[in-house]
């Protein structure tokens, strides 16, 4: 996914592979839910810091981290955002790279490698 939205930094090379695992749209957003919940644990922040800081609105994140909240997935601006912030892959933050991926000391530093995708 990063190759289509032009964050090279974090595409694949054509020399290297990846299994990428299927998740539904459902996944996808508890994945995203999971993996900002543990990064505002780990970086300490709230969610009104992060929406500022991605320049997001004070709505977007914490509507979308309620259980019940009315929005059931962020937008892919939102989305790709919190990657770039985070300095994460795309597919990470949404849980299609496999956990065995994430075995690099370099994909560890940076990432998501400690969020299980469903």
């Amino acid at each position: 996914m990063d190759e289509i939205v032009g964050r090279d930094d974090y595409a694949l090379s054509h020399q290297e592979t990846q299994e990428f695992l299927n998740v539904s749209p459902k996944d996808v957003s508890t994945n995203l839910r999971e993996f900002v919940k543990k990064k505002l644990e780990q970086q300490k922040l709230n969610l009104y810091v992060l929406s500022k800081n991605i320049g997001s609105s004070e709505e977007t994140l914490p509507q979308f981290m309620k259980d019940n909240g009315k929005q059931k997935t962020l937008g892919s601006a939102v989305t790709v955002a919190l990657a770039d912030y985070f300095q994460v892959s795309l597919d990470e933050i949404v849980g299609r790279i496999n956990p065995n991926s994430c075995n690099d000391q370099s994909s560890q530093q940076n990432s998501n490698c400690d969020v299980e995708p469903r």
